[in-house]
Parts: C-alpha cells; structure tokens; sequence
C-alpha cells in the first residue's frame, strides 16, 4: 500500500506593492536649495526659507522644510497662482500657490537657486498643458474663467464693471505682471489686469495673444 501524502499548498504570489504619492512623481529633475545667506542683508525675510528646498521631479515636486515634506503632482493642480511684491512698477514674483483638485492650498517659494528655472518648470507642468484646451474650448464657443474675468471668441469682461470686443482693442501690452488693454490711443491704459488677480496667468496670455488684434511686449 503506497502511502498518501498531502499536496503542497502553491505558496501565493507575491503581490506589487501599492503605487504610491512618491512613485508617481517620476525621476528627481533638479533641486533648488536657499540662497546664500549673505543675500539676506538685502532681504532679511530670506532667512525664513533656510533648510527649505524643493525637489523637481518630472510629474511634480516636493517641498521639504526641515521635518515635514509636502508633495505636489502636476495632475492634482487645478489652479496655479502667483504672489510677489511691486516695486518702481516692476512685479517680483516671490512665490506661487497652487490650488489642488480638493480645494486645498499649498505655496511653492521661488526664492532658492536658479528660481527662473522653478518658476518656468512648475508653469510649464501646471498650465502649458491648458493652453490648447482653452483655445479648443473657445472655439466651440465655450467661456472660460480667469478669477473674475471672463473670455471668449468674441472679447473678454470683467465680472462686475467693464467688457470689451477684441476689435475694439486697439493694443494689448504685456509688462511685468500686468496686462493694458488699450482702445483709441497706445500712450494710455484702458483698463488693466494684474496678474496676480488670476490664475493660470500664462493661458490668459496665450489667449489673448490668439484673439486681440495687435500685442506687444514692453
């Protein structure tokens, strides 16, 4: 009599681990450290970004300040804004804040290392993907909104006090932070819109350069 033996149970297959906030970051692109600390004679409020620097990865970035790390995903972004100081009418862009799918609002500081390469890569990852979808929706007719301005094909308006058709422009001027529609003569502003009042200020940017009849930058 042959004796019976039990079949080995098949051990389970090991299952991938979940992925995760940090994974779908992608590979580590750059890192912005703080400025040397002799530039905080000129600007003493320098010193609060002391052992904070940003981690640019391609789908995002990650803010670490000392003990606590916040991320940050290109496509968690609904709306990215920017905040500076003005000064003899030139705008200082200081930091920018994102505004995520959940309402919640996270500030990146651009004054680190090489912050023109921040400030372009977190535009280029937040709002150049926007552009053609803008210019998409405008031509199906649609409105968008930029804070309290609304554009379409035809012009573009303030929520509460003034609109204007495109053709009615006769110059749009883009200089440091703000836009100048101008109507009958170049050598003063019709109305203009700064544009640390909108988000995604670049879009606008594109758009209007699509429709209005003649832009320059100053």
């Amino acid at each position: 009599m042959k004796a019976y033996r039990e079949p080995a149970e098949r051990p389970e297959e090991p299952q991938p681990p979940e992925p995760t906030r940090e994974d779908a970051l992608g590979p580590l692109v750059a890192t912005f450290r703080p400025l040397p600390l002799w530039r905080s004679l000129v600007d003493p409020w320098l010193l609060t970004l002391r052992g904070v620097t940003v981690a640019l990865h391609r789908e995002g970035l990650v803010i670490h300040r000392r003990a606590k790390s916040t991320t940050v995903l290109w496509d968690d972004v609904d709306e990215l804004w920017m905040n500076g100081d003005r000064k003899n009418g030139f705008l200082r862009i200081l930091d920018v804040t994102v505004r995520l799918h959940d309402r919640k609002r996270i500030t990146v500081p651009l004054q680190l290392t090489d912050s023109a390469r921040l400030y372009n890569e977190i535009v280029k990852g937040c709002s150049t993907p926007l552009i053609p979808q803008a210019l998409d929706a405008l031509r199906r007719g649609e409105v968008l909104t930029f804070g309290p301005f609304k554009v379409d094909a035809n012009g573009i308006r303030n929520r509460w006090f003034w609109e204007t058709t495109w053709s009615e422009l006769s110059l749009v001027r883009f200089h440091s932070g703000e836009i100048a529609l101008h109507k009958r003569t170049r050598f003063l502003n019709w109305r203009t819109i700064d544009l640390t009042d909108i988000p995604h200020a670049t879009v606008l940017i594109r758009v209007i350069r699509e429709y209005a009849p003649k832009c320059e930058t100053a």
